[in-house]
């Protein structure tokens, strides 16, 4: 191990209270673009480097978004000097809690003699923030064992021995945690962590006993192992084994709601987007709409390509929409030519950003949509201005006519509203509409607290693309879960399709089946909103059946499955209970009889949402009188919000004609 003592100073500043007594860069965007490097320091060609750091960042939350790079860069010499390449790692943290640590994986090229190291900010204007270096180490990666010390090397693989990204818990003979060098841990998981890389993780540790526990989603069966740590090398094969594959039924799973930097506080200030994407690999997620890239990395599209499109998962990078009167939207599917429309910015409602990414195919989610929305049917919410983080816009937009998903299992609020989400879905069913069921977290994994996935999104879409599993969100062919997988069919047709009978009377024979890590209590099968069968537990891991549905009318089935909550599963997002240990939700099939629309509710439900438009107009109204520079908007939204309250009015009174 090389430790660099940060001495000789470019530009840059010494920073206060250093944390080992040695002096601490300080780089400042209040005086303009700033810089420090080392001197040459020796490397070998074709190795693999760690190089950490202690830092901290500081200053006002809208620098980050400002600074052209802001971060550290490796360059790689020859014997005379020359330059053969570099690495950079930018990042967009802007606050920690005091010293965090930060490191950079690398490896040498061919040639390669000595690396500088350099950190930078690189602005064309004075920024209100900046960030703090001290105690730099750079040492061979994977690390040689210390006298006194064991290398614990664990190699993470599937049944096909290929290598996996998993996500890690070892635990010495005290139950205390271990969290190797570059580890993302997680203080909801009692130190669980994922690895600095996939399918390998190093750590030193003193001789004795571990458990080492591994976990990768939904579909693989949790894995457990004790070992003795001796004085020297151990090498451990974590073979992970896929329990179901819900992938050859044409499943796939994300999670459309994740960030990596929104927030001050960071704990892991020197993570990227490719930290972000490879949490979520070790989640068994296959793919990630990611909300946390504030903007696209200046590298070749080749390059991007390779890591945004693998053969086993996909990602796109792209951002929340963070409208708070109307409500927050997680865009799957955008295209970046549909993101530069002016609507998708300018709005002024999200119907308008639907606008301008759906010739793309892409849709709209909306995330922590009830935040302050209590039990019962109360409205009073949504006519306060100063309510936020509300998807007022919601039952609008699908009167509109725009397709779009909410998050049924979300982080939002005290809890999750789930029986309340519920209910004013099963009447909007009732009523025509056709909302696809999502579930996503909502979680920054530089915050440490739980990893993506904890609840997620299943699509059905067949295909491992972005743009066909936008087209599954958009059909509703979804199911919304925090463990339990669920597969229904009726008359063969599966979530968000439709089945056409060409009169009253007939039987539609429907299958369901669910299958969890955790022990399931019941499969509810619910048709416009009530339960018509529950099927209990055969196996405690598994429950199947079948019947007979008869349509006397069109008509929506879904399926939902229950169990307990269980420690593997997540049954509260950051201590915000979901209303339930384990669920799974469908979105409904259709069942169209005759010709004529799905029909099914009562007076009260359209009238519900003609006064949901009623309260967002007051809301909009007083939004205009607070805010002079929305009177532009004013005709057009309150046109569009009475032309859906319209639409909720005239199904009342069909309602009241049956």
């Amino acid at each position: 191990m090389l430790a660099l003592v940060l001495s000789a100073l470019l530009g840059s500043q010494l920073a206060t209270g250093p944390i080992n007594g040695e002096r601490a860069v300080e780089i400042d965007g209040r005086r303009g673009a700033q810089s420090w490097e080392s001197g040459p320091v020796a490397a070998r060609p074709g190795q693999k480097y760690l190089l950490r750091w202690r830092t901290r960042f500081h200053g006002e939350k809208a620098w980050r978004f400002r600074a052209r790079f802001c971060g550290v860069q490796v360059t790689f010499q020859g014997d005379a000097g020359e330059r053969l390449g570099s690495v950079r790692q930018h990042s967009s943290a802007w606050q920690t809690p005091d010293w965090r640590p930060a490191w950079c994986l690398f490896s040498t090229p061919e040639g390669t003699s000595a690396v500088a190291i350099a950190f930078a900010l690189e602005t064309g204007e004075t920024l209100p923030g900046g960030f703090d270096v001290d105690g730099l180490e750079l040492s061979p990666w994977p690390p040689e064992p210390q006298a006194g010390s064991c290398l614990l090397s664990l190699r993470l693989e599937d049944e096909e021995r290929q290598p996996v990204a998993a996500r890690l818990r070892i635990a010495n003979a005290a139950g205390e945690a271990i969290v190797p060098p570059g580890a993302i841990a997680y203080d909801r998981l009692a130190g669980a962590f994922h690895p600095l890389e996939e399918g390998a993780c190093h750590a030193l540790v003193p001789p004795g006993r571990y458990t080492i526990t591994a976990a990768r989603g939904f579909e693989v069966e949790p894995w457990s192992g004790v070992v003795e740590a001796h004085e020297g090398r151990l090498e451990v094969t974590v073979r992970l084994r896929r329990l179901w594959d819900w992938r050859q039924r044409g499943w796939l799973a994300g999670d459309h709601h994740t960030h990596l930097f929104r927030h001050g506080g960071s704990l892991f200030p020197s993570l990227t987007w490719r930290d972000a994407l490879r949490a979520a690999r070790a989640e068994g997620l296959d793919f990630l709409p990611f909300m946390g890239a504030d903007r696209c990395p200046p590298e070749p599209i080749e390059t991007l390509a390779r890591e945004l499109r693998r053969p086993d998962f996909v990602a796109e990078l792209t951002d929340e929409i963070t409208e708070d009167f109307w409500g927050h939207v997680c865009p799957v599917g955008a295209s970046e030519e549909s993101r530069r429309d002016p609507r998708y910015d300018a709005g002024p409602m999200n119907f308008d950003r639907h606008a301008a990414i759906a010739g793309a195919g892409g849709i709209l989610c909306y995330g922590h949509p009830y935040g302050p929305l209590e039990d019962g049917d109360g409205l009073e919410p949504l006519a306060d201005l100063k309510s936020g983080l509300v998807a007022r816009e919601f039952p609008i937009d699908l009167a509109l006519g725009m397709p779009c998903g909410v998050d049924l299992l979300t982080m939002e609020g005290d809890r999750n509203r789930l029986e309340r989400k519920l209910r004013d879905v099963y009447r909007l069913y009732n009523l025509g509409f056709r909302p696809a069921l999502t579930a996503a977290t909502d979680f920054h994994v530089n915050q440490g607290r739980q990893p993506f996935g904890a609840v997620r999104t299943y699509v059905r879409s067949g295909a491992l693309d972005l743009g066909v599993i936008a087209a599954a969100y958009r059909a509703g062919r979804t199911f919304a879960t925090n463990g339990p997988l669920i597969d229904l069919r009726v008359a063969g047709a599966g979530p968000g399709e439709q089945v056409v009978l060409p009169s009253a009377g007939e039987r539609m024979q429907v299958t369901v089946e669910a299958v969890s890590i955790g022990r399931l209590e019941r499969v509810d099968l619910i048709v416009n909103g009530g339960v018509v069968q529950s099927f209990t537990a055969g196996e405690p891991h598994r429950i199947a059946g079948e019947c007979e549905v008869p349509a006397p009318a069109s008509l929506w089935i879904a399926a939902k499955a229950i169990g307990p909550a269980d420690e593997r599963l997540a049954s509260a997002l950051e201590r915000r209970p979901l209303g339930a240990g384990q669920i799974a939700h469908t979105s409904p099939v259709y069942v169209i009889v005759a010709g004529k629309p799905i029909l099914a509710g009562q007076p009260s439900d359209a009238d519900y949402f003609a006064r949901w438009c009623d309260a967002v107009l007051a809301a909009w109204k007083a939004r205009v009188a607070a805010q002079p520079e929305e009177a532009k908007h004013d005709a057009l939204v309150t046109e569009r919000i009475e032309r859906a309250r319209g639409v909720f009015r005239e199904l009342g009174a069909r309602l009241g004609t049956r």
